[in-house]
């Protein structure tokens, strides 16, 4: 995959502020007031542990995921970023394609019917992912660990 072309910096975020942005999503997937969705766009969330967190509908538009812990995460909805063939990088809904995750854990993480076309994988660990009806046409998986990932086919 490219390098990252993005001239914008990413903002980082702490772990206490992430989970204030986890708890208020979880409020506006319930309908609940004060409820917001978790928008992330353009965050450092490297190394962050996002285990087992609800962030389906939630915006993490070119955020770096680079070493974050998406062990149990839903990401299903969201709205990541990809790469197209000039380099540049646009916004995409999750069910068209994805952002870099290199070496983020996404061990049980739920990517059913998602659609993480050009998704750089390299150095992730997707032990027991859930990938059933995943499109991950042109996806680099390059030193990837795949242990037991439901629903990939060869």
């Amino acid at each position: 995959m490219p390098s990252d072309s993005v001239s914008r910096p990413r903002v980082p975020i702490s772990q206490t502020e992430l989970d204030e942005v986890i708890r208020r999503h979880a409020l506006f997937q319930a309908g609940r007031h004060g409820g917001q969705r978790a928008m992330l766009s353009y965050r450092d969330l490297s190394g962050l542990d996002l285990r087992g967190k609800n962030l389906s509908d939630g915006d993490l538009t070119a955020a770096n995921l680079t070493g974050a812990d998406l062990f149990d995460a839903d990401l299903r909805d969201g709205t990541l970023a990809t790469r197209v063939s000039s380099g540049e990088i646009v916004n995409v809904r999750i069910d068209e394609g994805a952002s870099d995750v290199a070496g983020a854990r996404m061990v049980n993480t739920d990517l059913r019917d998602a659609a993480v076309r050009r998704a750089n994988f390299t150095g992730a660990d997707l032990s027991l992912a859930n990938v059933t009806g995943a499109h991950l046409e042109e996806a680099e998986f390059t030193n990837a660990r795949l242990s037991d990932m439901i629903g990939m086919e060869s």
